[in-house]
């Protein structure tokens, strides 16, 4: 039963954390979005804002990868 619960929770964060990267490579802040106000634009892009959102970003995403690794080898340390 634990081992079910781990591996389920496993899959579920590692999709997310999935999500949460390519969220943090695609995420682009524009001139005129909230924050943006007094930042370095390029092309309409706000430069610091935009890297200040993807290490957000990419830190959630660690952060759920490292809850499905560790509960993937919890899941294998529970396994019949």
């Amino acid at each position: 039963m634990i081992h079910q619960i781990l591996s389920y929770t496993a899959a579920m964060t590692g999709v997310l954390s999935a999500v949460l990267w390519w969220r943090a490579a695609t995420v682009v802040v524009k001139k005129g979005d909230p924050g943006s106000a007094d930042d370095i634009f390029l092309g309409g892009v706000a430069i610091q804002t935009t890297f200040k959102a993807q290490s957000k970003l990419n830190s959630w995403a660690a952060i759920t990868t490292g809850v499905a690794a560790a509960a993937s080898g919890l899941a294998q340390l529970f396994s019949n």
